[in-house]
């Protein structure tokens, strides 16, 4: 498991997170909402607020492109 993956996986709203492209210029991280979060995707209203919810989360590191 990667930092990042535990990291957001101890967020209150986070079930669980896969980080997939590590070690290359961009990477990504896929998100799964606890139940009482949960949404449908296509609601970008819904969308944006769960994103701001778990912003926090996103270590500093994650974005500048230190590497665990």
């Amino acid at each position: 498991m990667f930092e990042l993956e535990k990291i957001l996986g101890d967020d209150p709203h986070v079930s669980g997170a896969v980080v997939f492209g590590q070690g290359r210029f961009n990477c990504g991280v896929l998100v799964c909402p606890k139940a009482e979060w949960a949404f449908d995707p296509a609601d970008e209203e819904k969308l944006a607020e769960y994103r701001a919810r778990i912003w926090s989360a996103f270590p500093y590191t994650f974005f500048v492109g230190v590497r665990n």
